[in-house]
């Protein structure tokens, strides 16, 4: 996981998992990149027994070495605990590095067939540390499912968040606007007012 951890991105649930995990993958191990704002998954860990080998916490860290541990990483979990949903830039970076990433958004939330659980993405409920393990333990024994996740990921960002795409949709949006604008004043030439 990268990203500060504080309440609106909080991986305790994640950290709850790691039991879970380590009973089908005993050599996994949970590396939270990450600013600790939020002492709740610290603590969580060390209720749970959980060595400093089996969750690291290592605080702020460079973002050259993010990149190679998302390089190196199996799987990169992380999601938004508070009321909005994204899928955040460390996500896509992880998908840019073909590194499976694991969410809970809503899969229409890129526009209908973009995001595709079990294609290009692997979306859950992250308040079930169960079946977040379930996923974590997939994605570590399952080499083929692995690989296809990671290049569905990259090729997810490549396709639907370049700057192109991203543009165009702007442009859609406000010609959108513009014209319900005037429709709804009778406006049919001019700037905006």
């Amino acid at each position: 996981m990268v990203g500060h951890i504080h309440p609106f991105r909080n991986p305790v649930q994640l950290v709850r998992a790691m039991p879970l995990v380590l009973e089908k993958a005993p050599e996994a191990r949970l590396v939270l990149a990450s600013r600790v704002d939020l002492q709740e998954p610290v603590g969580v860990a060390r209720q749970l027994g959980l060595t400093e080998s089996q969750v690291q916490f290592l605080g702020g860290t460079p973002h050259e070495r993010v990149v190679e541990l998302m390089k190196t990483s199996h799987a990169h979990a992380s999601w938004v605990t508070g009321p909005y949903a994204a899928l955040g830039t460390a996500a896509m970076e992880a998908m840019l590095c073909e590194t499976p990433v694991v969410n809970d958004l809503p899969e229409n939330l890129f526009g209908e067939g973009t995001l595709r659980d079990g294609e290009n993405i692997v979306l859950l409920n992250s308040r079930e540390p169960c079946l977040i393990a379930a996923a974590l333990v997939r994605l570590l024994t399952d080499g083929a499912w692995q690989r296809k996740m990671g290049t569905g990921g990259r090729r997810f960002v490549l396709e639907h968040l370049n700057w192109d795409k991203i543009a165009g949709k702007m442009e859609q949006f406000y010609a959108r606007i513009l014209a319900e604008r005037r429709q709804g004043t009778g406006q049919t030439t001019g700037g905006l007012r």
